[in-house]
């Protein structure tokens, strides 16, 4: 079976953060289904010994997420992925604490999906980094298996970034405090072996980004074994 859709965050959010200060993002929502699994992105303005802990459902089972890509560029940001399988499903509170770094701001957007591997627990290994200066497009690139999910998150210091071709826009234009920089980010649903999605920079930018594979499960939900058996 391949990964298929729950939600996605209802918006992006920004916020400024000091180091040990807390952000509530309210904007998800996870079902109740096969394989489960919530991922979300940081897109951060400050570069400097920075990094989050991001808890879902905050009010109750408080589940701590995995770190599973990073990657900085002085000047321009910084860009984390974070993942939960198996996440506490309901409409619940995403806390991003910062825990190490200065005051600066940033940025958040989440979704969540079904049909995950459920013996993956962390996508560290399908995350594949990106970055350029002076550059006229952002690509980011990432091997995969058809029917998996691809997602990808850049930002840039001033330019407002279009595209990505290779994948449909989910945030975006969002501005964060000086710099200036802007964030943008984009999902694509595997046809191939590989998926690219490039962003167009115009005028040519300095540019930091990410994506992540995310492959689906090949088990077999219980409901369907049951049918299956009931039906012989």
């Amino acid at each position: 079976m391949a990964v298929s859709l729950d939600a996605y965050a209802t918006a992006s959010a920004q916020n400024t953060l000091a180091n040990g200060a807390t952000f509530s993002f309210t904007n998800q929502t996870v079902g109740s289904g096969f394989s489960e699994a919530l991922f979300v992105a940081v897109l951060d303005n400050s570069t400097a010994g920075t990094s989050f802990q991001v808890n879902w459902d905050t009010a109750g089972s408080n589940q701590l997420l995995t770190l599973i890509g990073s990657n900085a560029v002085t000047n321009v940001g910084n860009v984390f992925f974070y993942g939960l399988a198996n996440a506490t499903a309901g409409h619940k509170t995403l806390g991003v604490k910062r825990i190490a770094g200065a005051t600066s701001s940033c940025d958040v957007f989440s979704v969540s999906l079904f049909g995950v591997d459920p013996l993956l627990t962390d996508w560290s290994a399908n995350v594949s980094a990106g970055s350029g200066t002076s550059a006229s497009s952002a690509s980011l690139s990432t091997t995969t298996t058809i029917g998996s999910y691809a997602f990808s998150a850049m930002m840039d210091i001033s330019t407002t970034p279009t595209g990505p071709t290779g994948g449909t826009v989910r945030f975006g234009n969002d501005t964060l405090n000086s710099p200036g920089a802007v964030c943008r980010g984009a999902d694509s649903f595997s046809a191939s072996s590989t998926v690219t999605h490039t962003y167009t920079l115009s005028p040519a930018d300095n540019w930091v980004g990410l994506i992540v594979s995310i492959p689906f499960t090949t088990a077999v939900p219980l409901t369907l074994q049951q049918q299956t058996l009931m039906s012989m």
